[in-house]
């Protein structure tokens, strides 16, 4: 099984919005490049969430989104989070976790979260994320990577 992640959406100081997508299918980073998030989120899936992150911020440590790219995963325990999945091999950073949390500016340093939904009044606020990842964490032991892509200029 496999993660997929359309990086879609910034609010340019804070937090970038994505669609998560649990597949069996397992898939290469450039067949997911090409989709448009309309046929992204018609892919076949087990489950499908949105995410919030960090910004980016040119991968800087407990501030910024990880790159994009191609990842392996595992299950682990985390003493703060509990149950968790972690992201191996992110290019100089470590400890990138997928872990419940609502809002990125306080309780991410540079993790994924997998949300049910999201909310954008005055901020970008990630409702019931707990049951999210809880939906996610029940295929911990099958999920073997995950890609992400990003269609956000951040530079506008």
């Amino acid at each position: 099984m496999q993660l997929l992640l359309y990086r879609f959406y910034t609010d340019n100081l804070t937090t970038t919005v994505g669609k998560l997508i649990l597949s069996e299918k397992i898939y290469e980073y450039i067949d997911i490049e090409k989709l448009t998030l309309a046929q992204f989120s018609k892919l076949d899936n087990i489950f499908n969430c949105f995410t919030i992150e960090l910004d980016w911020k040119n991968n800087q440590r407990n501030i910024s989104c990880i790159p994009k790219g191609i990842y392996t995963v595992n299950e682990y325990t985390s003493k703060k989070f509990k149950e968790t999945i972690i992201i191996n091999n992110v290019p100089n950073r470590s400890g990138i976790l997928i872990h419940a949390a609502n809002r990125s500016m306080i309780d991410l340093q540079g993790c994924i979260a997998p949300v049910s939904r999201i909310e954008i009044d005055n901020e970008v606020v990630g409702i019931s994320s707990k049951k999210a990842l809880n939906s996610i964490l029940l295929y911990k032991k099958q999920i073997k990577s995950i890609i992400i892509i990003d269609k956000i200029n951040y530079d506008s």
